[in-house]
């Protein structure tokens, strides 16, 4: 496998060309491949940064270094530094220590989400089983808190894995540490790697051509939702659309859905992560906040549908009242990040169905 490679995505289907500024800076990029690191005498945190000889390694965490996004090295090396100096000298800090012959293997990193853990943390324990046949003497390290997590202990149903349970707020001193590289950015996928998940779940699928005409609703989080959605459903209902809330259904049922799925539409969220399971050549029509979109938007579910061979669509929705955002005016880039990304949006009716139509044609 190469080290490092110039990837450049397709344009989405529908681009309209007075949105391409959006997406051109963001066509091209370079991907690094990732390694299976087998590393001596490691500190832990419990945001799985990994400390060695005083520094963080490389491969722990996404946006460590660079100037293509935020890197967060030294934010993320001084709070790892200082734990490590506590649970080594001092008491107020609880840590455990995994001194015997085991090995002991690092999927989680410091972003996660249900986002993170299919199309990032789950590649990372594939590309070890891959990697090695014999895994008696490797053990996952569990977070305790997982038990708490339903995607998490339903995924992992699914691989023969020992685990090693975290307690809860301990960090870690390991003595054989197998630590999957995380990929270099958060909004960057390795299309040689990111199949990893669908072949792994593939035997779930049915033997039939995905025709499934799917949209995922986020009215149960009441938060970056569609305003008119009554309006929306109304339409791909016509269109033969079903539709879903992933709250309501196990990670097989899901899995198994999107194994079936020909098309798929849903505003930005965590929910759209589950194209993974999508086959190649179905459509998937991303709605998104136009005004974060202006503000930092990067589009990583375009990267992530092109890295899996999918058919890209989008459609900008817009806030009913953009003159009550009264924090533009204070400049404050992170208190408009976090106003902006959760902001439900209105869709044009008319663009939507004129989109729903070009899915269809597509495939």
């Amino acid at each position: 496998m190469q080290k490092s490679m110039i990837y450049i995505s397709s344009l989405p289907i529908n681009l309209n060309l007075d949105h391409l500024t959006f997406f051109i800076k963001y066509k091209k990029q370079k991907i690094k491949s990732s390694k299976i690191k087998f590393l001596k005498n490691v500190f832990v945190n419990q945001q799985g940064l990994v400390l060695k000889r005083g520094l963080i390694v490389r491969g722990c965490a996404f946006n460590l270094f660079g100037n293509l996004d935020n890197t967060f090295y030294f934010t993320f090396w001084r709070n790892v530094f200082e734990q490590f100096l506590v649970c080594k000298y001092g008491n107020s800090l609880k840590s455990i220590r995994l001194e015997d012959d085991k090995y002991y293997l690092l999927i989680h990193s410091a972003w996660f989400n249900y986002s993170f853990w299919v199309n990032s943390y789950l590649i990372r324990l594939i590309s070890v089983l891959k990697e090695i046949e014999n895994t008696t003497n490797i053990c996952l390290l569990y977070l305790e808190e997982w038990d708490n997590i339903a995607y998490v202990k339903d995924s992992l149903k699914y691989f023969d894995i020992n685990i090693c349970r975290i307690p809860k707020d301990h960090h870690i001193f390991v003595k054989n540490l197998i630590m999957p590289e995380t990929r270099e950015w958060t909004n960057s996928f390795d299309y040689r790697t990111i199949r990893y998940v669908y072949d792994w779940f593939s035997f779930l699928k049915s033997n039939s051509k995905p025709s499934r005409k799917i949209y995922l609703t986020r009215k149960k989080h009441n938060i970056r939702c569609i305003e008119n959605e009554s309006d929306i459903i109304e339409i791909i209902v016509k269109h033969g659309f079903e539709v879903f809330s992933f709250e309501d259904l196990s990670f097989k049922d899901q899995v198994v859905i999107m194994m079936e799925s020909s098309h798929f539409i849903s505003i930005h969220g965590a929910g759209f992560s589950n194209i993974v399971f999508m086959q190649k050549n179905t459509s998937v029509l991303e709605l998104i906040n136009f005004e974060y979109a202006k503000l930092e938007y990067t589009f990583p579910f375009w990267k992530l549908a092109d890295s899996l061979d999918i058919n890209y669509f989008y459609q900008f929705g817009y806030l009913k009242e953009f003159s009550n955002f009264n924090m533009i005016r204070n400049n404050n880039y992170d208190l408009n990040q976090t106003y902006l990304v959760n902001q439900n949006i209105y869709i044009d009716i008319k663009q939507f169905e004129q989109n729903i139509k070009l899915m269809l044609e597509q495939n």
